[in-house]
């Protein structure tokens, strides 16, 4: 009996075994692909745009979005992505490759309102919030801004908040770039007009600075001028709708400023002293506020025709006036809330 042990057949490496194999294309560019024959695409770029034909499917614009760089369909572009094509911001990205859409009919659909997943999510679903539902990382955080800090400061001609932007845009013209870069940050009527149309610019307009006045927290309001309000209120026998920073009143408990919000045209104010039943408002202009070299009479004079085409009268206290003699300021300003 022959009891010799037969060597071991020894397999030729795993790199000759895919010479013979018959070529595939690749379902993402349908290109050949040598090699391994578990291999289904000839690179990670085919492979994700692929996968993304798979689950983004339907009518374009309305169920998902192409990008014209890398064809992936996608139902929202992202800052990510336009970071990934060499784009400061979706904006940026959507202007150079006339991009209508930035999201999918779709996707804004299920995402208005109470309809989104998010909705008053207190930041549980934001991974720069404390909040979140996966962890707060506060290293990650910081690192995040400090790279969007240096990519901002090593790429200022991409960013239109900066001078250098408009500097390119205008082949160094310092006229011409200072005053596009001045009109890119104005937000005022005009611009909503010009953008929007009258009807849809002036509600948009009245919209923003509606949210703005409502939400403004900073007191600029001067102690002196609290202390002629104080004395005015204690010679009134009723104090009805009255309203300046510092009067507490039960409706303005939650506000550190108590100062009456009045709608006007095409905007709100701030006025210092109002008297809602007698239709009185009382502005006390402040020394610093209202100096030669502060001060905007055009624009006090736009802003009390305003007050007077709502229907109130308007009186004008300067500082100074009401140190030389506070008394007779004091009896002047009733005088005006009386008549």
């Amino acid at each position: 009996m022959n009891t010799k042990k037969q060597s071991p057949q020894v397999k030729p490496p795993r790199i000759f075994q895919y010479l013979n194999s018959p070529p595939r294309l690749c379902l993402g560019c349908l290109n050949n692909i040598d090699g391994n024959p578990r291999k289904q695409y000839c690179s990670d770029e085919c492979k994700v745009k692929h996968k993304s034909h798979l689950r983004y499917t339907g009518i374009e614009g309305i169920d998902y979005l192409v990008c014209p760089a890398c064809k992936i369909h996608t139902r929202q572009f992202t800052p990510d992505h336009a970071k990934m094509h060499g784009y400061c911001s979706i904006k940026e990205m959507a202007t150079a490759l006339n991009i209508d859409k930035i999201t999918c009919t779709r996707k804004k659909e299920l995402s208005r309102g109470e309809n989104n997943p998010a909705y008053q999510h207190n930041g549980k679903y934001s991974a720069w919030s404390k909040n979140f539902i996966h962890g707060y990382n506060k290293e990650n955080h910081l690192q995040k801004n400090k790279n969007q800090s240096n990519f901002v400061r090593e790429n200022k001609e991409k960013f239109k908040n900066n001078i250098e932007y408009w500097l390119a845009q205008t082949d160094g013209n310092i006229e011409e770039a200072t005053k596009l870069h001045k009109k890119s940050q104005t937000r005022d009527l005009a611009f909503f007009v010009g953008k929007y149309g009258e009807i849809e610019g002036t509600h948009r307009h009245a919209t923003k600075i509606q949210k703005w006045i409502t939400s403004f927290k900073k007191c600029n309001f001067s102690k002196i001028s609290q202390s002629l309000f104080v004395e005015i209120i204690k010679n009134i026998s009723q104090l009805e709708n009255i309203y300046f920073a510092t009067y507490n009143r039960q409706d303005m408990e939650k506000y550190s400023n108590k100062e009456y919000i009045l709608r006007v045209k095409n905007t709100y104010i701030r006025p210092d002293f109002i008297c809602l039943t007698r239709k009185k408002i009382i502005e006390f202009d402040g020394t610093y506020w209202h100096s030669a070299a502060r001060a905007n009479p055009l624009r006090e004079q736009m802003r009390d025709a305003k007050i007077k085409e709502a229907g109130y009268l308007v009186l004008h206290i300067s500082e100074n006036e009401y140190n030389q003699n506070k008394q007779q300021v004091i009896d002047k300003c009733l005088h005006f809330l009386n008549q």
